[in-house]
């Protein structure tokens, strides 16, 4: 169900904060994103501001491994 939500929320929502899906099989079964660069650091708060910023919350959990970088821009990659 956590990708079923993931790719409502990349097709609705329409928010750079999220990692974009490039491919996916009916009802969301499987997931493809791009690779993102691992955080090297990580900063609970500012991660928090990043996800409650914009027109919506992101759904994700303030932890190292729901973001990464893609192409050298903060995404969050766990967004079910």
């Amino acid at each position: 169900m956590a990708n079923h939500n993931e790719l409502f929320r990349f097709k609705y929502c329409n928010d750079k904060r999220l990692c974009p899906i490039l491919f996916y099989l009916p009802m969301g079964i499987v997931l493809v994103m791009p690779k993102c660069a691992e955080l090297q650091t990580f900063d609970f708060v500012s991660c928090q501001q990043f996800c409650n910023s914009g027109a919506f919350k992101v759904p994700s959990e303030i932890k190292r491994d729901s973001f990464g970088l893609l192409k050298g821009r903060l995404v969050c990659v766990d967004y079910g």
